[in-house]
């Protein structure tokens, strides 16, 4: 079984959960059309969409313990949050969305992820006198790509967690 292969094989069983590969497969296209060269190169540069864990090549990021723990609750406050838990379940067992729906329902999602994330980082900047406010949004920025990517580059935060859904984003988001 070629590697391609196994990896979309992996990627049916565990991370689809009974999703429409097909339109799984052409929301990551529409996040980043710039990916598809053939094959290899897609499955390289959008191996994120298809780990289910680090896989070693990258160094994950460090915080101080008491950041870390901040980052921590920001996280759950955004994951937590009803809107966001909405748009990150595109329903993926309809097979005939076409390129323009899976545009605007995830550019849709992507606005809804980010007005919530801006809003915890005006939220908080004033509250965590250790980080300043362009800090703060580094660090969360790089804490979340690392929690939900195993990368420390890569799509938009937004675009990704509205692509993997809500169940995958917390599963890798708590771990």
């Amino acid at each position: 079984m070629s590697c391609s292969i196994h990896i979309l094989s992996r990627c049916r069983q565990n991370l689809l959960s009974g999703r429409n590969l097909d339109t799984f497969l052409r929301c990551i296209l529409i996040v980043d059309p710039l990916t598809y060269g053939n094959s290899g190169l897609f499955l390289e540069r959008n191996k994120m969409y298809f780990m289910t864990n680090a896989t070693g090549g990258e160094t994950a990021p460090e915080f101080e313990n008491h950041v870390e723990e901040f980052l921590k609750k920001m996280t759950q406050e955004l994951i937590s949050e009803p809107n966001v838990k909405k748009v990150t379940n595109i329903d993926y067992q309809k097979d005939d969305l076409n390129a323009f729906e899976i545009n605007d329902i995830l550019t849709k999602a992507k606005k809804v992820i980010n007005d919530k994330i801006t809003q915890l980082l005006s939220m908080y900047v004033s509250d965590e006198k250790d980080m300043g406010k362009r800090e703060l949004n580094s660090n969360f920025h790089k804490y979340l790509r690392w929690k939900l990517t195993f990368c420390n580059s890569g799509p938009s935060i937004a675009g990704f967690m509205s692509i993997i859904g809500y169940k995958e984003c917390t599963d890798r988001l708590c771990k």
